[in-house]
């Protein structure tokens, strides 16, 4: 995505690629960052344990090819404010995305 000018950094380029869920949440949250993942634990964590964090968006593709993947990331990011998913979960599915406010009740 940064090459549609998008700032994105791998949990890799940050160091925090075995590092638990609760840290990567707190990075994001420190450098102002949405987490993009397919991980379920990220928006439990944020649901159950009230960690703070820009937003969240959940990848539920049923092929999450590259191309599929960043087709659906695309069209998410034309079709809202990208700073609409502060405090928020997304689910971006094959053919709709979900926005939920946080918290999550």
């Amino acid at each position: 995505m940064t090459a549609q000018g998008h700032d994105a950094v791998h949990v890799e380029a940050r160091g925090l690629l075995r590092a638990p869920d609760e840290d990567i949440l707190r990075a994001a949250a420190k450098d102002d960052r949405l987490v993009i993942t397919m991980d379920l634990d990220f928006p439990e964590l944020l649901a159950t344990k009230a960690l703070r964090a820009p937003g969240v968006i959940l990848i539920r593709l049923s092929f999450a090819t590259p191309s599929h993947l960043h087709e659906r990331l695309t069209a998410l990011l034309q079709a809202i404010d990208p700073d609409s998913l502060t405090d928020t979960v997304t689910v971006l599915e094959d053919l709709r995305f979900r926005i939920r406010k946080l918290p999550i009740t």
